[in-house]
């Protein structure tokens, strides 16, 4: 068909002889996009044409769960080979029942290469035996279904495996998956989508937009009523591949990247410097801010500027104090505010020294005076705060703070009305930003320390 399908059809061919249709040879696809689009029979079209090109080489069939392998990518693959004739063994009496046999076996070959058939989980390394079970695989082809609702962990294990065994063709692998509703700026977009990725991924990760519109043999009626059952911003998603955010349900729901996303001010060392810890293993976290007053006429006033994030992992205080305090003393910074976690005055059952105590001994010499509290605010007043400031445009974000950005676009309430904190890698700098503003600008109660900060600065 018109559109994604062919822009991919032909990109796969080209890169069969070593260089696409850009001049590289990309390891791995993204075919993105919505409902009907025709993404997964692009998938089956992939697996057959390696089989046929390189049929002594071991392929993956793969999608996030088993039963979508089962009712969805292997119907889909067994509907295109019974449709050009192409040998797929083994085979049932209905496309249905093939894709079932063939999951039970979790095995087929089509032509005579051989292909495994395994779900995410299996690269997830929920327990010891996935993860060594995993890392023996070794394939030169696979079509990862639907896998942008997959882990990034199951990704980085599948990745090491493709490009080993026997074959002819250089290792490549294709996602085909419409955008994760739940998180759409996740690991697929960093390393296929985002125009801010390392070259490196630039040059291995190519990404395709595949339009639910460009499936000419779906009825009308259907395109039209589904534009009109869906909101705008799941209809970019579902149906046009479109990268936004789904506000419905998040936390920080009037966070908007075309709105609070700016390089803005810069690092302005006439300005005082606000700088806000959480502190964990991995991650720990922090952020710098600046909130010009009336005086700085290059920005506009009591605008709280987010200009750099630390998120490190596999880390602790001492790095992070270290790591943010050198980046400070690069400035002459007249003033200095310290926002964060109150429960790092804490000291644990192992050690005297506190995480504040190390952050502080790290200041020693710096202008700056202390605002953290003996206790945390409130998490939803807190948040209330926050989202006043992006209610009112009184937030910009740097660009590069990626990790915050992604707290801020995926966030949400879980069950119980709590933060969702099921990602370890999510919310600490969210939480940064939280003790942040609600010291500045709570809610109620206006702004509790700018008037100090306007006359000191």
């Amino acid at each position: 068909m018109p559109g994604g399908q062919t822009e991919f059809v032909n990109a796969i061919r080209h890169s069969q002889h070593l260089v696409n249709v850009q001049g590289l040879n990309y390891r791995g696809y993204y075919l993105r996009g919505g409902i009907g689009s025709g993404k997964s029979r692009a998938g089956a079209y992939y697996c057959c044409y390696r089989a046929k090109l390189d049929p002594s080489a071991r392929g993956l069939i793969s999608a996030n769960e088993y039963g979508q392998l089962e009712t969805s990518t292997l119907v889909a693959l067994a509907e295109f080979c019974q449709d050009f004739s192409i040998p797929l063994s083994p085979v049932g009496n209905t496309p249905e029942e093939t894709a079932r046999i063939i999951a039970s076996r979790r095995f087929c070959t089509i032509y005579q290469a051989p292909f495994l058939v395994l779900s995410a989980n299996k690269f997830d390394g929920g327990t010891l035996k996935a993860r060594q079970g995993a890392r023996g695989i070794e394939i030169r082809t696979a079509w990862l279904d639907e896998w942008a609702y997959s882990s990034r962990m199951a990704f980085q294990t599948l990745v090491g495996r493709i490009g080993r065994g026997k074959g002819n063709l250089p290792g490549q692998f294709v996602i085909t998956s419409s955008i994760n509703r739940n998180d759409p700026f996740n690991w697929v977009y960093d390393m296929f989508v985002d125009p801010e990725r390392e070259e490196k991924l630039k040059q291995m990760y190519y990404s395709i937009c595949c339009l639910t519109s460009d499936n000419t043999s779906l009825d009308p009626d259907y395109l039209r009523s589904l534009e009109a059952s869906y909101p705008p911003e799941l209809a970019a998603l579902e149906l046009r591949g479109e990268y936004v955010a789904v506000t419905i349900g998040l936390i920080f729901r009037y966070f908007k990247r075309s709105q609070h996303l700016d390089g803005g001010i810069g690092v302005q060392p006439n300005i005082p410097l606000h700088l806000s810890f959480d502190f964990n293993h991995s991650p720990a976290c922090a952020i710098a801010a600046q909130v010009p007053g009336v005086q700085e006429v290059s920005a506009t006033p009591n605008r709280i500027y987010v200009i750099k994030e630390w998120h490190l992992i596999n880390s602790d205080t001492f790095e992070l104090a270290k790591t943010v305090t050198d980046w400070v003393r690069q400035f002459d910074f007249q003033s200095i505010f310290v926002y964060g976690d109150a429960s790092g005055s804490a000291r644990t059952a192992n050690s005297k020294t506190t995480n504040w105590s190390i952050v502080m001994s790290n200041l020693a010499g710096l202008p700056w005076r202390q605002r953290w509290g003996k206790s945390n605010p409130s998490v939803i007043d807190s948040i209330h705060s926050c989202n006043s400031l992006f209610f009112s445009d009184r937030v910009l974000v740097h660009p590069s703070c990626k990790e915050l950005i992604k707290d801020f676009e995926s966030l949400k309430f879980d069950q119980n009305g709590k933060v969702d904190k099921s990602d370890i890698l999510r919310s600490h700098l969210a939480d940064c930003f939280r003790y942040l503003c609600h010291s500045l600008y709570p809610i109620p109660g206006g702004n509790q320390w700018h008037t100090s900060l306007a006359s000191w600065g």
